[in-house]
C-alpha cells in the first residue's frame, strides 16, 4: 500500500562502527480506485545521517536540509486504506514488536532528529482535488534515549501555523503558534530562532510553540508513563 524511495544516495564515510550518509526520500501509496501510485511525501532532502555503532549503545543523528520541509498530501482514500492496514497490523503487530526487542536488547540507544524547515501536511479533498487544510511546524528537534528498560523521548516545534485553504472562504489562519510568544517585546537572536539548538545551556531564553517530554517504563504487571505536554500561542 505505501512505499519508501531513496534516491541520490551518498556514502561520506563507512568503517566498521559508523555510517555517514545523505540521501533523498519519497513515499507514495497506491491508489486503489484509481489503480495508481500517488505521492504521500515529497521528494525531501537528508543533508547528514550518522549512526555509530558502540558495544552496548547505539547512536544516531539525522538532519534535513534547512530549505527543504517535508510535504506530505493525505486523501479521503489515503485514510481508508491506512484503516484498513490498521485493523489487520494486532495479527502481526506482538511478532514484530517481540523481534525488535530480542534484536536490540542488548543495547542502548540514543538518537536525534533535527528538521529545521519542518514539514507540512496538506489535507485534500478527493472529488475536487482541492486543498482543504495546510499545517505548518517548523524548528523541529526531537531526542530518543533508550537506557535498559526506561524510553525517554523529548522535542519541540519552535512554530506552529494551521490555515483555511477553501478558494471560495476567507483565508485565515485558524491556529497559529510560535516561538517566545510570551516574549514578544524581547527579541534575542533575530530571524535565527527558526535554527536554533534546543540547549538547557543556553544564554538566552527559549519558548518553543509545543514542548513534549514523555518518559516510558515497561513494567511486569503495568506500564508507567510520565508525559509532558506545553503549548504556547
Amino acid at each position: 500500500m505505501l512505499r519508501l524511495m531513496f534516491s541520490l544516495i551518498k556514502i561520506d564515510s563507512h568503517s566498521s562502527d559508523q555510517l555517514f550518509s545523505s540521501f533523498l526520500l519519497s513515499s507514495d501509496y497506491f491508489n486503489q480506485k484509481r489503480y495508481e501510485w500517488q505521492p504521500f511525501l515529497m521528494p525531501w532532502q537528508i543533508h547528514n545521517f550518522k549512526i555509530i555503532f558502540k558495544p552496548e549503545c547505539i547512536r544516531f543523528w539525522l538532519k534535513s536540509d534547512s530549505t527543504s520541509p517535508m510535504k506530505f498530501y493525505v486523501t479521503q482514500t489515503f485514510i481508508k486504506q491506512l484503516k484498513s492496514a490498521y485493523s489487520k497490523w494486532p495479527v502481526h503487530a506482538e511478532d514484530i514488536v517481540q523481534e525488535m526487542q530480542t534484536s536490540i536488547h542488548h543495547y542502548n540507544i540514543e538518537g536525534e532528529i533535527n528538521i529545521p524547515a519542518g514539514f507540512g501536511i496538506s489535507v485534500i479533498n478527493n472529488v475536487t482535488a482541492e486543498e482543504l487544510i495546510y499545517a505548518k511546524f517548523q524548528g523541529i528537534q526531537m531526542n530518543f534515549c533508550r537506557v535498559e528498560k526506561i524510553y525517554v523521548f523529548s522535542g519541540h516545534i519552535n512554530s506552529l501555523q494551521i490555515d483555511n485553504q477553501l478558494s471560495k472562504a476567507e483565508k485565515r489562519q485558524f491556529l497559529h503558534c510560535q516561538v517566545n510568544a510570551l516574549k514578544r517585546g524581547e527579541i534575542y537572536c533575530g530571524n535565527l530562532f527558526k535554527l536554533m539548538p534546543f540547549s538547557s545551556d543556553s544564554s538566552f531564553s527559549f519558548f518553543p510553540a509545543i514542548k513534549i517530554e514523555i518518559s516510558y517504563t515497561p513494567l511486569e504487571n503495568y506500564d508507567a508513563f510520565d508525559p509532558t505536554f506545553i503549548i504556547i500561542m
